[in-house]
């Protein structure tokens, strides 16, 4: 079980690490005046909202295993950890999601 766990946080920071690029690109797009209102905005809001999509699976794929793992030192520690970063991730995703709707 521990290489399984230790692939789940592999994907976990792999997946977080595209999400953090593609937010901070889809900010920097959206500051753009030049860019507003054009077609790099919303590839790069897509982009987001995908990566954002695809790092709440890997948030939840690690919970999953920490869940069904053996006890460990360290583990409801960790347990809380995913639960609080797979919040902060679903309520920005939402509100992404509700923003892309106005546009």
């Amino acid at each position: 079980m521990g290489k399984a766990l230790h692939q789940l946080r592999v994907a976990d920071g792999v997946a977080a690490c595209k999400f953090y690029y593609r937010r901070k690109s889809y900010f920097e797009a959206a500051w753009d005046t030049a860019h507003r209102d054009g077609a790099e905005i919303t590839q790069a809001l897509d982009a987001y909202l995908g990566a954002a999509e695809a790092h709440k699976d890997a948030l939840y794929g690690l919970w999953d295993g920490l869940l069904h793992a053996a006890p460990f030192f360290g583990r409801q520690e960790e347990m809380r950890r995913t639960m609080a970063r797979y919040e902060i991730v679903v309520c920005d995703l939402h509100v992404m999601q509700m923003r892309a709707f106005d546009l």
